[in-house]
């Protein structure tokens, strides 16, 4: 009786063990992926949530860009939103890509 609780002792350990390795490495990677979204171009796809996430841009601003209420969460892309004012997504990039590069030189 003894030796098949050790067991099962021994099994819970190895499993948490596992299960704290495992979320470990999850927490690092995604940490490392944040980290390398902030390199890259702004693109059509994004939404302005997740611009004010991964950029740390003033909201304010970035609201101006889009045309949008501040105090609204949109939850489509940029391109859309672009589209639903009449303005070419390529300029709303710019700007927003304008807006990043200010905010980095911004002490």
């Amino acid at each position: 009786m003894r030796q098949r609780r050790r067991f099962w002792l021994r099994m819970a350990y190895a499993l948490a063990l596992l299960a704290t390795v495992v979320f470990g490495l999850r927490a690092a990677w995604y940490a490392w992926e944040l980290a390398e979204r902030a390199e890259k171009p702004v693109a059509g796809w994004m939404t302005p949530r997740y611009i004010l996430a991964v950029y740390e841009v003033d909201p304010q601003a970035l609201a101006a860009i889009l045309q949008i209420d501040p105090d609204k969460d949109p939850r489509e892309s940029v391109a859309r939103l672009a589209a639903s004012v009449g303005l070419s997504t390529d300029a709303v990039l710019r700007d927003i890509t304008a807006l990043i590069a200010a905010s980095r030189d911004a002490p």
